[in-house]
């Protein structure tokens, strides 16, 4: 099962990088990774860079330039899938109550949806507390334009948190 899973993603993946655009301005797609749960929620991985997603033991593993590793249990995971984004951005009027969206886009902004998210903490490797952002309609923005280039972890109120790297 382990095998005919990575088989799947590794075709969607290989699928996806064949895709190209012709636009008057260069557009560059985000790879969403959808991660439905087996509760009914979904969660959202806007991304730049094309995830590697690989199975440890009984995890999923997924790895991309973005984030650091992120680790699923599969006991808990109905199924995952892929596709391309052209805008980067979802609202939290548009999600169930049980979604949440994260993009990471441009290196310098982190944003997040949720009807649940009301605010974000970003903290350091270290864990020294760099900000707290309050959500507008579960709606979330954090500017990392002044942050120098390191490993961050994004903790909303309403997910699990997120180790991200701005290059």
């Amino acid at each position: 099962m382990k095998k005919i899973l990575f088989a799947i993603c590794v075709a969607l993946l290989t699928m996806f990088s064949s895709l190209s655009v012709s636009a008057q301005e260069p557009v560059t797609p985000m790879t969403v990774i959808n991660i439905n749960t087996k509760d009914g929620g979904v969660t959202r991985y806007f991304l730049s860079s094309k995830p590697v997603v690989s199975v440890v033991d009984d995890k999923l593993v997924i790895n991309a330039d973005e984030i650091e590793e992120l680790e699923l249990s599969r006991a808990e995971v109905s199924h995952i899938d892929f596709s391309e984004d052209w805008t980067g951005s979802v609202s939290a009027d548009q999600l169930h109550v049980n979604d949440f969206v994260f993009s990471f886009i441009d290196n310098n902004t982190v944003m997040m949806a949720s009807p649940s998210l009301s605010h974000a903490e970003v903290f350091d490797i270290v864990g020294h507390k760099m900000a707290t952002v309050f959500a507008a309609d579960g709606n979330l923005t954090i500017s990392l334009v002044d942050f120098p280039a390191g490993v961050y972890v994004i903790a909303p109120d309403c997910h699990a948190a997120v180790k991200i790297v701005k290059k």
